[in-house]
């Protein structure tokens, strides 16, 4: 048996199981030789996901379908891009269900609740792997939106990716089928 093969045995499997598994020609080579063999072989690290202050902010277009129905007052589309510390430059594509907080009056001071719907909030990255999230929160009759997000997984890299955070912004509600706005997103995501 080679240094080599000595090195990759003795990482790989453990002194003990070096012994047992690869028998004899272990042995005879020496202490001293596999001892100074071992220590200049790096053995390989599992490391798992790690956690990451995350955030990001967003420039979205938001298309409103009133209803005025139950359980979604009106359905809005969420389109926009942005850029993140951790994700890089993004897309983000949702859909959410909006309801009046009490009355609604139309072209009046209305507070707005909002939350995605399931499976619907996707960031996507510029290599193209995504982000699965959901976000709820309000917006207040100015346009100040408050809320929060939780990650639910993602592809590639983000596969089984966790964590959640804050969301805040202001969106234009001056016109009333389309909203336009800046986003920021403060929390953590580990992967």
């Amino acid at each position: 048996m080679n240094r080599l093969s000595t090195a990759l045995c003795r990482s790989l499997l453990g002194l003990a199981a070096a012994t047992a598994t690869c028998g004899a020609a272990l042995a005879a080579e020496g202490a001293a030789v596999a001892t100074s063999t071992a220590t200049s072989v790096a053995t390989p690290s599992v490391t798992g996901p790690v956690r990451r202050v995350l955030t990001a902010r967003l420039r979205v277009t938001e298309t409103v379908l009133f209803t005025g129905l139950p359980p979604c007052f009106a359905y809005s589309t969420v389109q926009g891009t942005g850029t993140s510390n951790v994700l890089g430059n993004l897309r983000v594509n949702a859909t959410d269900c909006v309801n009046p907080e009490g009355g609604f009056t139309p072209g009046g001071l209305n507070h707005l609740s909002f939350a995605s719907l399931p499976g619907t909030l996707v960031f996507t990255t510029a290599n193209g792997e995504r982000i699965h999230a959901s976000y709820s929160g309000t917006v207040d009759p100015w346009g100040r939106l408050r809320g929060h997000f939780v990650v639910t997984g993602g592809t590639g890299t983000y596969f089984g990716a966790t964590g959640g955070g804050t969301l805040s912004g202001q969106m234009d509600l001056s016109q009333i089928v389309t909203a336009q706005g800046l986003i920021d997103a403060a929390g953590e995501i580990t992967y």
